[in-house]
């Protein structure tokens, strides 16, 4: 069980760490404080889940995944080629909560939470599913 909470946490400082890059490039204002607003959003489900976890009596991962890693270097190549650099990171950032909605799911799929984690964790899905349907709103409109 707590390897896949570890995974949801690298997934949210995965997060974290994208929001918070593209919040840095973005050009509109009012994307740059959605964005980072969602980066410290992220950083609070990777604590929920690092404090899930030590409980446990595990050892919570601590850093970004390489997956992540190599998205945030393809965000970086698609925002310097893309001639619209607003809707280039927006949707960098739909598609890994993409990835993010899909390893959601297979957790909330195991029998093997508890009631709390488990609410803990769907409201996290809940929330993070609200945020890529935002975005994708928001690529409509840039």
């Amino acid at each position: 069980m707590t390897d896949l909470l570890n995974k949801l946490l690298r997934i949210n400082l995965d997060a974290s760490s994208g929001y918070a890059y593209a919040a840095e490039k973005i050009e509109n204002d009012n994307f740059r404080n959605f964005l980072k607003s969602y980066a410290e959003r992220r950083k609070r489900y990777a604590e929920e889940l690092k404090k899930e976890i030590v409980l446990q009596g595990v050892k919570a991962q601590s850093d970004t995944s390489l997956l992540g890693e190599v998205h945030q270097a393809f965000m970086k190549i698609r925002e310097s080629v893309s001639i619209d650099h607003d809707t280039a990171l927006l949707d960098e950032c739909v598609r890994g909560e993409g990835e993010a909605i899909t390893q959601y799911e297979k957790v909330l799929k195991t029998d093997r939470l508890s009631t709390e984690l488990r609410q803990l964790i769907t409201t996290q899905f809940d929330k993070i599913r609200a945020a890529r349907s935002t975005m994708e709103e928001l690529e409509r409109v840039v």
